[in-house]
């Protein structure tokens, strides 16, 4: 099953940037970003060069919530940190419905209270790896409930880090 889902998303991706690239819409695929000061790499689904924005898909079985409610906050504060990272302005957000295809486009605009935010989580996250010093556990993830500890791709190796909970440091 984690397969198939993996497998779902990279030929959307896919057939997203083929389409576009044929079509003119996006001049590159895969475009790394990288802030080595912050530790921040990723890769932009796509981007502009003539125009300065980039392209953005996500898969999603929430579309109702995206049609009433648009971007996610998590997908916000990616999109702005690729923003940063790669000094353009604007993203165009693709979300596309899992089971019916359909589609909605999101035009996102640098907002730097976000990239305030995403700069002081990467300041704080750096500084736990500088000093080897742990990070909070949050209480959702104490209480192993929430979405944030549930979508955790690190919740059982956090878990195996967090022998009890005062432990703050650790050997790396």
């Amino acid at each position: 099953t984690l397969q198939n889902l993996f497998n779902d998303g990279h030929y959307r991706h896919l057939r997203w940037q083929i389409m576009l690239l044929e079509a003119g819409i996006i001049s590159d695929v895969e475009v790394p970003v990288n802030m080595p000061e912050y530790r921040l790499t990723g890769s932009m689904d796509g981007v502009n060069e003539e125009e300065g924005w980039m392209f953005e898909l996500k898969g999603t079985s929430q579309f109702r919530d995206i049609t009433k409610y648009g971007v996610m906050p998590a997908h916000r504060k990616q999109v702005n940190a690729y923003l940063l990272a790669s000094d353009l302005e604007s993203a165009l957000v693709v979300y596309e419905c899992k089971m019916s295809q359909q589609w909605q486009e999101i035009e996102v605009h640098r907002d730097e209270e976000t990239i305030r935010e995403i700069r002081e989580i990467l300041e704080e996250l750096n500084d736990s790896i500088d000093n080897n010093i742990m990070p909070e556990i949050l209480d959702d993830c104490k209480n192993k409930e929430g979405a944030i500890y549930n979508n955790c791709s690190y919740k059982e190796t956090c878990f195996k880090v967090y022998r009890t909970e005062d432990v703050k440091e650790f050997q790396t």
